[in-house]
């Protein structure tokens, strides 16, 4: 289980597979549990099926999963797309303290709790989520501003809007209203695509970029294999490397 992806799933299937159910002694009842032993009618064996699918529920839902979030922070890397990678809480901490610490300075502005009642002026403030996501060097921090919240309310649980769609709403109606006090022509939102974009690209300008990069006549390139070891086995990543010749 802890060696899956982001987006793969899991059922008990996983889990059963290979399984017997005869191999777990504490759901052998004791009238059959003799030497040797007699057979089992279908209903005890889906029975005791059942009752093996229901404690590996309980251990993976109530035990297993709270256990790793509990001791690792899990999560998946920009060079390793979906992979996922657990770290020690306290390692992770030291990791994420650096980016944790610029956050307030140059990225993001801290306010009081107060001053955010204020802004809100009496509306729903909505927030969005972060995480920070490990790269080679430190982490890097993504904010979710499509997700949404519930709220509790009188009449029952109410779905709100992300910070998205209410900052949508919001420029709409800052829009509406000042196209209603314009007197000038009527305004359109277009949106456009370059038609072969990169077909009209002035060659020459590109030519003296590309000189001024790659400044050798002859490269030599370099392909090679690399085996290491993964968490399920062993790995390989094809390596190409170009240098001076």
């Amino acid at each position: 289980m802890v060696n899956m992806n982001r987006f793969d799933s899991v059922s008990l299937s996983f889990f059963l597979a290979n399984f017997k159910t005869s191999a777990c002694n504490w759901l052998v009842p004791p009238k059959y549990d003799t030497s040797p032993p007699i057979h089992v009618p279908a209903s005890d064996s889906e029975k005791r099926r059942d009752i093996l699918q229901q404690f590996l529920l309980w251990l993976v839902q109530d035990v297993l999963v709270p256990f790793l979030g509990g001791s690792f922070y899990i999560t998946d890397s920009g060079p390793h797309k979906n992979r996922m990678f657990y770290f020690r809480h306290d390692d992770w901490a030291a990791m994420a303290a650096p980016t944790i610490c610029s956050l307030g300075t140059a990225t993001y502005e801290r306010i009081r709790k107060s001053q955010a009642f204020v802004e809100a002026a009496g509306k729903v403030m909505m927030f969005g989520v972060l995480r920070l996501l490990p790269k080679d060097s430190g982490a890097r921090p993504i904010l979710n501003l499509r997700k949404r919240f519930w709220k509790k309310t009188k009449d029952g649980p109410k779905f709100l809007q992300s910070v998205n769609a209410t900052l949508q709403n919001l420029i709409y109606e800052k829009f509406k209203e000042y196209s209603l006090r314009s007197k000038g022509p009527r305004m359109y939102f277009v949106k456009v695509d370059v038609v072969k974009c990169f077909d009209n690209i002035d060659q020459q300008y590109a030519k003296k970029i590309v000189e001024a990069v790659i400044r050798e006549h002859e490269y030599v390139v370099k392909k090679y294999a690399v085996v290491y070891n993964g968490f399920d086995g062993a790995k390989r990543t094809f390596v190409r490397k170009a240098r001076p010749s």
